[in-house]
């Protein structure tokens, strides 16, 4: 009690002191803890025990408290706020203070080691005026554009000092291909060289590269929406050929893919047969023919059938031909076993013709018929001889599925 006392006293002394009164002897009088300090009346040269004057803490002061304090008339109490992060706003020269909602997940670090989930980075992007040399700090921006090039243009090698890879985009929109001379800091492969020229055509073109990490002075060529045409000397596009083109084979365009090239005539295997020797009359009658396939062609398609006849035309009267897909062997002897028929309509050599190409009614393969099963055999039959006719010769194409 008599410390506290003491300390109040003391700093009512300074306070008084402080003043500029002159050093005079004093009987201090017996204030006890809680009365307020010593005053000093000028008038009667008398200390006596008074109230602490100075009303409190300054009303013009700001203070910043953790809970709201009745005796203060201008703060402001952090506790009132939600919880987040304390956002200081200043505004001339006065601070405020408000909350702003806390991310969450933990707050991001420059060089923390990090997962960013659903985050969406916004790229850098240099508007580039139609005008050549295109050069770009690499430390400011990540995509250059321009809305039109409409001249031969160089691309310079970037400034700044980019990160390992780092990625560099240019978009390109022109209406007329142009030619575009990129520096030798942009390294493309010859799998995968740079464009030479745009697109034209009103197309945009994206180049994307980057940053090198071993050599740490090229941009390597990602790729691009462009690409050169493939020729018999370079890499690039190239669109693949159908079955039809390949057949075909005057396009040097385009690629021949394995199975263009099986459904293609040069995909088709065909054989022969000489069923009735050439200057033999031709008669009536099963089994004038046989051929077995061998079992490598297991699972092939029977894709075309002809007939053709050898010294002598029929002067009258049609030759019609039909033809067996022949089963496993029963009693030894080909074709004893389970026959099918292979054309849903035979073949026919109309009279003073040579073969069927010509007939008025075509063949047609039955296609629930038309694949080889291991160990099969064809046999020719003759079911129409007409009149005159000599020699019979029948041409089958079968093809991969």
């Amino acid at each position: 009690m008599m410390r506290a006392t003491i300390k109040v006293m003391l700093l009512c002394l300074v306070a008084m002191l402080t003043t500029g009164v002159a050093w005079q002897q004093y009987i201090l009088p017996d204030c006890q803890e809680g009365t307020g300090c010593l005053n000093y009346n000028a008038s009667t040269n008398q200390l006596t025990c008074g109230p602490l004057g100075g009303g409190g803490a300054p009303t013009t002061a700001s203070y910043v408290t953790s809970t709201s304090e009745a005796g203060l008339s201008n703060e402001q109490n952090i506790g009132a706020l939600t919880t987040g992060l304390l956002l200081n706003t200043v505004s001339g020269g006065i601070a405020t203070l408000s909350q702003k909602a806390s991310p969450t997940g933990a707050v991001v670090g420059t060089t923390d080691t990090q997962k960013l989930v659903n985050k969406r980075i916004q790229p850098r992007v240099s508007a580039h005026s139609d005008t050549t040399p295109v050069a770009v700090n690499s430390d400011n921006f990540d995509v250059v554009t321009l809305a039109e090039l409409s001249q031969a243009t160089t691309i310079s090698a970037p400034t700044g000092t980019p990160d390992s890879q780092q990625l560099l985009a240019y978009v390109f929109k022109t209406t007329v291909a142009r030619a575009v001379t990129w520096n030798a800091v942009f390294v493309g492969t010859t799998q995968l060289p740079i464009p030479a020229t745009t697109s034209g055509g009103g197309v945009t073109d994206y180049f994307l590269f980057s940053r090198n990490h071993v050599t740490a002075t090229q941009w390597d060529f990602l790729g691009s929406s462009t690409y050169p045409t493939a020729s018999d000397t370079a890499s690039g596009m190239v669109e693949l050929a159908t079955s039809a083109e390949t057949s075909a084979g005057t396009d040097m365009a385009r690629a021949v893919t394995p199975d263009g090239l099986s459904q293609s005539i040069f995909g088709t295997r065909h054989v022969e047969l000489e069923c009735v020797a050439d200057a033999t009359a031709l008669t009536i009658g099963d089994g004038k023919c046989y051929f077995r396939w061998p079992d490598d062609y297991a699972g092939w398609l029977v894709v075309s059938v002809s007939a053709h006849v050898g010294a002598a035309v029929s002067s009258s009267g049609a030759v019609t031909v039909d033809i067996d897909m022949c089963g496993a062997v029963a009693t030894g002897v080909r074709c004893s076993g389970t026959n099918r028929d292979l054309l849903s309509t035979n073949l026919t050599i109309d009279a003073n013709e040579d073969g069927s190409e010509t007939a008025a009614t075509v063949a047609v393969i039955n296609t629930a018929n038309d694949d080889i099963a291991a160990g099969e055999w064809f046999r020719g039959n003759v079911d129409g001889a007409g009149t005159g006719t000599q020699g019979l010769y029948l041409i089958i194409g079968i093809r991969k599925p």
